[in-house]
């Protein structure tokens, strides 16, 4: 794969969610997130901690996802 197609799966397929979700949605608070590829489905994940907890307790975290 070439780096135009590259750039295009790229902007197509994560910058867009990403950007919704880093304005509107989970992580418009802040946060990090993992990009994974499943090779056998030849699917994208973005994976972020969920926090649970409130003030003055320990926070966990969970992984939620969202598939490309």
């Amino acid at each position: 794969m070439g780096a135009r197609p590259m750039q295009r799966l790229i902007q197509d397929s994560i910058r867009k969610i990403l950007a919704d979700e880093l304005l509107f949605g989970k992580l418009k608070n802040g946060g990090s997130v993992k990009i994974e590829f499943d090779e056998q489905s030849e699917k994208i994940y973005l994976k972020w901690p969920k926090l649970n907890g409130g003030a003055g307790q320990d926070t966990k975290t969970s992984p939620e996802s969202i598939e490309i």
